[in-house]
């Protein structure tokens, strides 16, 4: 059967599929668990974490409605992208496959962000992962919450999802990072693969701006020019900083948790797309780490699975019922299934946009069953699994890299 990029088989209670699936019990068994009845929710536009050190942290919440008198797990997400303005539309999208259902969200600006206090010198910096671990405790701590949270993102919010879960807060049950990276070195936008790349120099000036950006006087009040000034006042010569690093030194291995994945205790969920440059990531993370873990990658690219165009999976379901089952312990038979579901694509989106992506979704466990490498030789205009008799002729005419010529 094949299946558009929209659509994936629930027959042994995955994810649902898109509107256009067929849903047929004789083709598709009725999943063993069902997303809970929509509820009312209560939206937080502003709540403030105040930290040990006095720095408050703004906070957007929602909050299912009965939490109170029942509480409810939460999820949230950590990013220096402005709740207020800046991912506003994306953090709502996410609440709505959440709240609803019983799953409270939870959107913090990093220190020096935003709406958030203090000031921001560098990604991923030791104080904001440390007050990543103070927000765990807080929210673990609200009369609506039942104790337990979870952490999500993609990106940076999936990047320090892995960093702060290698630090074991004890609140922190499981996470699902997305779209991120395990070792900031060879696999972040600095040195791709050892090279320095020329996105970073592109990142770096885009992360300038979210270091500068003002405060919003509505939420800050007053002094919110004299938060600002503190922020430009600390901006720090980012680029020079990254470049200064050439070498996978002790400035790189802070945060890879590639350097001991023993760290990491709770269960991971990590997703990706084929088109996504930080994909590698899910394998990397299925082979290495020791926890309960699951993966998936689909035919999208640096955006989480809701989002995509021209389609998106129908994530709600997934996604809570990753959550129910290690925050709420309720038994959703999702670690019953495959460890990694994937997007067998027949062609490439080059050759269809904006048309769906042809394919299908396949499953394995972890390591595949047959992971035999699988080599192709060079033949007569073709690859082949059998050498070519005689010789293959080639004039190369094309550059690659970056050649010198002296005049002389």
């Amino acid at each position: 059967m094949t299946l558009a990029r929209g659509e994936l088989l629930a027959a042994t209670g995955a994810l649902v599929a898109g509107p256009a699936a067929d849903s047929s019990p004789q083709k598709r068994p009725t999943p063993r668990w069902t997303l809970p009845a929509k509820r009312p929710i209560r939206v937080i536009e502003n709540a403030w974490i105040r930290l040990s050190d006095g720095t408050r942290l703004a906070a957007r919440l929602w909050i299912p409605a009965g939490a109170e008198e029942q509480p409810v797990p939460v999820v949230w997400e950590y990013l220096p992208y402005r709740k207020q303005d800046g991912v506003r539309e994306r953090d709502e999208a996410t609440a709505q496959n959440l709240a609803p259902y019983g799953i409270a969200f939870a959107r913090v600006d990093i220190r020096g962000t935003g709406d958030s206090g203090g000031v921001m010198t560098d990604e991923y910096a030791t104080p904001e992962l440390n007050d990543g671990v103070e927000c765990i405790d807080w929210l673990s701590r609200q009369a609506w919450c039942n104790g337990s949270v979870g952490m999500r993102g993609i990106s940076w919010g999936g990047i320090n999802s892995l960093q702060i879960a290698a630090m074991a807060p004890p609140a922190l049950k499981a996470i699902m990072p997305m779209g991120c990276v395990d070792n900031r070195y060879l696999r972040d936008a600095h040195y791709i693969g050892g090279a320095l790349a020329a996105e970073n120099f592109k990142w770096g000036s885009y992360f300038k701006v979210y270091m500068g950006a003002p405060p919003d006087p509505e939420i800050t009040g007053a002094d919110w020019e004299e938060e600002w000034r503190k922020r430009l006042d600390a901006t720090p010569t980012i680029l020079k900083d990254w470049t200064s690093h050439q070498r996978y030194d002790e400035y790189w291995q802070r945060g890879s948790v590639a350097i001991d994945y023993g760290r990491i205790r709770c269960p991971v969920y990590v997703v990706g797309g084929w088109l996504d440059p930080y994909s590698d990531v899910v394998g990397s993370l299925l082979a290495n780490l020791r926890v309960p873990r699951k993966g998936l990658i689909g035919p999208w690219g640096h955006v989480m699975p809701n989002l995509p165009t021209p389609s998106a999976l129908d994530w709600a379901y997934e996604e809570v019922r990753w959550w129910q089952e290690w925050l709420a312990g309720v038994h959703t038979g999702i670690m019953d299934e495959p460890m990694l579901r994937a997007y067998l694509p027949y062609r490439t989106i080059s050759e269809v946009y904006p048309a769906e992506i042809p394919g299908r979704w396949v499953a394995t466990s972890w390591p595949p069953i047959d992971d035999k490498p699988l080599v192709l030789r060079l033949g007569h205009g073709v690859l082949s699994r059998f050498k070519a008799k005689g010789s293959l002729p080639y004039v190369g005419d094309k550059l690659v890299g970056i050649g010198r010529h002296d005049e002389r």
